[in-house]
């Protein structure tokens, strides 16, 4: 925003920052819905987020959008974004 105002094009944000962004609202979500609700809610965003981040095979693109557990979730977005990689669960 300051950028703008100074006259100067604003920067965009790195795959990371996208990344954060995604998991910030993601968590936002099962705030606002719960863990049950807001993991179904959520995956119309998750896939558009797996979309624009381009780093999940598949199968993790897959299990991305069926996983009921917020953790493994977070941590298949951020491998989207290419964010530092974390351990992601196992699948159940």
């Amino acid at each position: 925003m300051a950028a703008g105002l100074r006259g100067e094009a604003p920067r965009g944000l790195t795959r990371a920052e996208r990344g954060s962004v995604a998991v910030e609202h993601y968590d936002g979500l099962i705030a606002l819905y719960g863990v049950a609700m807001g993991v179904r809610h959520a995956r119309k965003h998750l896939a558009a987020y797996a979309e624009a981040g381009g780093g999940l095979d598949a199968a993790d693109r897959t299990r991305l959008l069926t996983t009921t557990d917020p953790s493994t979730a977070r941590a298949l977005l951020r491998a989207a974004f290419g964010a530092p990689a974390r351990a992601i669960p196992e699948a159940a």
